[in-house]
């Protein structure tokens, strides 16, 4: 295995438990309410998110062999969390309403920003995978 493998993969793999656990946290913040991500799109990323990690796992446990095939799962995965996140984020960013010259409304909750955070870490790190992957199967 090359070098830079197990790290990316362990970090991989931390990122889709990053997504899991964002997806089920708060999305949404006022005041002292906040709002699931499950009751938004973080059904979506959760699903992916699984999706990922169950992609990983081979890896995880069996390294990389010439029948694994689905190393571009993550790298997709991570993108589709990513426009999902990024796509609520600005949703939220834009609910607020202007009242005595200060702009009140919600913010993005820390369920959010970990989808967001992770979805990131996941794509570079899983494509970063990818590419060692098809390095490893045309030498």
């Amino acid at each position: 295995m090359p070098a830079h493998f197990r790290p990316n993969l362990i970090a991989a793999a931390l990122s889709c438990v990053g997504i899991i656990i964002g997806s089920i946290g708060p999305w949404t913040s006022f005041l002292a309410l906040g709002s699931s991500g499950i009751g938004e799109c973080g059904v979506i990323t959760l699903i992916l998110g699984i999706g990922a990690a169950f992609a990983l796992t081979p890896l995880l446990s069996r390294g990389v062999t010439p029948q694994v095939k689905n190393h571009c799962i993550g790298p997709l995965a991570g993108i589709a969390v990513l426009i999902v996140a990024v796509g609520n984020a600005a949703c939220i960013l834009q609910r607020g309403t202007e009242i005595a010259g200060k702009i009140i409304g919600p913010s993005v909750g820390w369920g959010l920003w970990l989808v967001v955070i992770s979805a990131l870490v996941l794509s570079i790190t899983s494509s970063t995978l990818a590419q060692l992957i098809r390095a490893q199967a045309t030498t």
